[in-house]
């Protein structure tokens, strides 16, 4: 919220990334319902724009299991997940045009 805030005072735009775990990825196969819910509600709350890369993940990853982009399934990305999250970031970013 004071990074946002922060943003806006100095008349720049900010963005909230929110990187799921595998676990997350996990648990969103096996119920449909994200564990994060009640952050993306509180930011949207204030006001503070969101890129999800949950919903992004998932379909990229199609029917793979999302462990295999993660060092450890509760851990960092690995390599080819970094790729993967570049690639996503970067598609967020120009979706609202802060890219040139």
């Amino acid at each position: 919220e004071r990074f946002h805030r922060s943003a806006r005072e100095r008349g720049k735009q900010s963005l909230a990334v929110l990187l799921p775990t595998g676990l997350d990825l996990v648990l969103f196969n096996d119920t449909g319902t994200w564990v994060y819910t009640p952050l993306l509600e509180r930011l949207d709350e204030l006001d503070v724009e969101i890129a999800d890369l949950g919903p992004p993940l998932i379909e990229a990853l199609g029917d793979r299991d999302p462990c295999e982009i993660f060092r450890s399934c509760d851990g960092h990305f690995n390599p080819e997940g970094n790729e993967m999250l570049a690639e996503l970031v970067a598609a967020q970013l120009a979706e609202r045009g802060l890219l040139d």
